[in-house]
């Protein structure tokens, strides 16, 4: 009972963690974030990992939901590349590591601000008013340092830097905006981290082990009582044996 309950727990952290990266993704992605494709992606598979590694395991734990046994090469290669629970565990830690450090380094000094506004000026001299006018929708702003710092509409003939401000109103610029939706996202995407760092030093730990070790002895004491029969049994047939031979005459 209590491994049953420990796991669960640890199963809907992994659930809530993949649900907080999905819509930490779905955030980048709606306002055009330039964020790292790797870390979106470790993020939203990182959780399930862990739940498949908690839960499957080819050579330590006691009762696997998956055990390869035999001497076949089939055999033999699938258990070389399906690694036990701990060494499964120390990869997904390093890739957590990973994980976290790719979002605090994005979230760190002015790194984030400047990428903003490179993607914003590389956006506008690209002409790319479709994708400006989707960020600047999302965020209800105009422009990027000032209302009038390249918005679009862009400036042409006929139409000035303040079009923005007199067709839709919004009075802010996006950058401060856009920054906090950036530092938001990222702080989503450590939080995944740390949260699945929490989940592998409580199984490294012993404390979702307890359950293990019990099922361990449990199922240790139940074969040392299977020996036990099977010895008791050989030597009462041996012993019928013995008798029946002393009785039986011997033929000349």
């Amino acid at each position: 009972m209590y491994r049953f309950i420990t796991y669960a727990v640890a199963f809907l952290a992994s659930l809530a963690f993949t649900i907080l990266a999905v819509v930490a993704s779905v955030r980048a992605r709606r306002t055009f974030l330039p964020t790292s494709i790797t870390t979106q992606i470790l993020a939203i598979i990182l959780p399930f990992l862990t739940n498949a590694t908690l839960f499957a395991d080819t050579k330590t734990s006691p009762r696997p939901m998956l055990r390869l046994t035999g001497k076949s090469s089939f055999a033999s290669w699938v258990r070389f590349i399906l690694p036990s629970r701990e060494r499964a565990m120390t990869v997904l830690f390093i890739l957590d590591t990973v994980l976290i450090t790719l979002a605090s380094t994005a979230l760190s000094g002015t790194t984030l601000t400047c990428k903003l506004e490179s993607r914003w000026q590389q956006l506008f001299i690209a002409k790319d008013g479709g994708t400006i006018q989707a960020i600047q929708d999302s965020l209800k702003c105009c422009g990027f340092r000032t209302v009038r710092d390249k918005a679009w509409p862009f400036p042409e003939k006929g139409v000035g830097a303040e079009a923005c401000v007199k067709r839709f109103g919004w009075q802010n610029s996006c950058e401060g905006i856009w920054t906090a939706e950036g530092r938001s996202m990222l702080r989503m995407m450590i939080g995944v981290g740390v949260g699945l760092v929490a989940i592998k030093k409580s199984d490294r730990s012993g404390f979702m082990a307890k359950g293990d070790r019990g099922d361990l002895e449990g199922s240790a004491k139940e074969e040392l009582w299977e020996r036990k029969e099977t010895t008791k049994k050989g030597e009462e047939a041996v012993d019928f044996w013995m008798s029946q031979s002393r009785q039986t005459p011997m033929v000349a």
